[in-house]
């Protein structure tokens, strides 16, 4: 008879699960021990009916993280176009006399974040083109310098809201005129047991950049990376072992890495470049050396977005603004990049009042928005198609895999789920939609300030989306 009770009490106990709605499944997340001081912003929205099927704290500002990469996504594809290709004029300035070009060879940077990209494997190779550029003119020598000027950005091209703590890091690389390599150089050197140090090497080399070696041989592996502003230099702190050391860091000069790769590849044809001032006249002659495009932006946004390249994402916030019809010369490109941002997401429908867009990669402390602001941007972009392909945000979106937590990448659920991302200390977010190829739900999940680790609260993510969506 006990046996019998207790089987169905059981029974009496999954059959109650089973039936909860999907706002009791969100208030059991929320409610539990270590969300108790965390403040949980969650969205669930049905597509189709047009319905709000679950939330919490909707209206509550937080902190984005990389989602908001998805929002500046969003603004790309309807500012820019998905095929729209960044174009990198090169010039020979000055005269051509025979095989000499007295003057300079200019590459008159357009913020191109994608230049010499190792994540961008189909698109040419500029410093390629470039050389042959310069064979087709018949140059053999090149009196001037490689120039690659930042006239546009006259700003820092670090965003003022960074923290300095990040800048000299590989995710932390600033937006210039002229990006090249991803903007990184890897540095490599040993830390030696009698406490000193061997030469520090650079791959690729960047002429003018300086590394200062602040760092102590110890027992424990603490190496920091900081951006010396007054000598365009990086600055490394903290204590290392007695080791090899091979660490990618940001790279502040990218426009030099990118003169001397162009330069060591024409030595090889036998191509000079003497290095002088040569003096120009006041409107020099210009010949065409090379266009080189980017890959589209839709392509931009699926790399950006898989890896969560802030580089990548903050230059394409830059160029809404600089190609706006009316952006002036001298604007500050990450003000206009705001303003237009703010201009598009008010046209589809969103409140922009309780968004705090800072950047356009969410690396910015102080950006923050409500779960409402993500959740009307999906519903916008849900069935909105953009460029020759017709794609749609949620086209150019990562599967969910393990992003979230090993258990829902080993259901089928992590091949259906289609979202965004975004981490960093006390801050865990997603946003995304489900099913990615024909999206019914648009969904938002922010967490600022939880107890415990962050690996067992993004287990409660993951087991609150096979709750909300793993048996429809």
């Amino acid at each position: 008879m006990i046996k019998t009770i207790l089987a169905i009490l059981s029974i009496s106990v999954a059959l109650s699960a089973a039936a909860l709605t999907p706002q009791q499944v969100v208030d059991a997340f929320v409610g539990n021990d270590s969300m108790r001081y965390a403040t949980a912003g969650v969205t669930v929205l049905d597509l189709e009916a047009d319905t709000l099927v679950a939330s919490n704290a909707i209206d509550q500002t937080m902190v984005t993280a990389s989602t908001m990469k998805v929002i500046t996504s969003a603004v790309a594809l309807e500012r820019l176009g998905a095929d729209y290709r960044f174009v990198t004029p090169v010039y020979a300035v000055g005269e051509i006399d025979g095989s000499h070009l007295k003057g300079d060879l200019v590459i008159a940077g357009c913020g191109d974040p994608t230049m010499g990209s190792r994540y961008m494997k189909r698109q040419q190779n500029i410093v390629q083109e470039v050389v042959e550029g310069i064979r087709a003119l018949g140059i053999d020598c090149i009196e001037g310098n490689i120039v690659t000027p930042d006239t546009t950005y006259n700003w820092s091209p670090y965003h003022g809201d960074w923290d300095v703590s990040d800048l000299g890091w590989d995710y932390g690389a600033a937006v210039h005129e002229v990006n090249f390599a991803d903007n990184l150089v890897t540095v490599s050197f040993t830390a030696r047991s009698n406490g000193s140090f061997s030469k520090m090497t650079l791959t690729p080399p960047v002429p003018g950049l300086r590394i200062v070696n602040r760092m102590r041989v110890g027992t424990v592996d603490d190496v920091e990376v900081g951006v010396d502003y007054g000598t365009s230099g990086l600055v490394l702190m903290g204590e290392a072992k007695p080791q090899r050391y091979t660490i990618t860091i940001a790279n502040p000069l990218p426009g030099f890495m990118l003169a001397d790769s162009i330069e060591r590849a024409l030595r090889q044809y036998g191509i000079t470049v003497n290095h002088k001032d040569v003096k120009l006249d006041s409107q020099p002659d210009q010949a065409v050396v090379a266009r080189h495009e980017s890959p589209r932006v839709q392509d931009i946004i699926v790399s950006l977005l898989d890896r969560s390249d802030n580089m990548f994402a903050h230059s394409l916030l830059r160029a809404v603004g600089r190609f706006d019809k009316n952006t002036r010369d001298g604007d500050n490109l990450d003000t206009r990049g705001r303003e237009v941002a703010r201009a598009t997401l008010k046209e589809l429908g969103v409140d922009v009042d309780a968004l705090f867009m800072r950047d356009g990669s969410g690396l910015a402390r102080r950006g923050k928005a409500t779960p409402r602001v993500f959740l009307q941007l999906l519903k916008a972009e849900a069935d909105r198609y953009h460029g020759a392909d017709s794609v749609r945000l949620v086209d150019l979106m990562p599967r969910a895999g393990k992003r979230v937590s090993d258990k829902m990448g080993n259901t089928a659920l992590g091949k259906t789920v289609a979202l965004k991302s975004g981490s960093m200390s006390d801050v865990q977010c997603y946003v995304g939609y489900y099913p990615a190829d024909k999206p019914r739900y648009a969904w938002t999940l922010l967490v600022n300030n939880w107890n415990g680790t962050r690996r067992n609260l993004r287990n409660n993510m993951g087991q609150l989306l096979i709750d909300l969506f793993g048996d429809k």
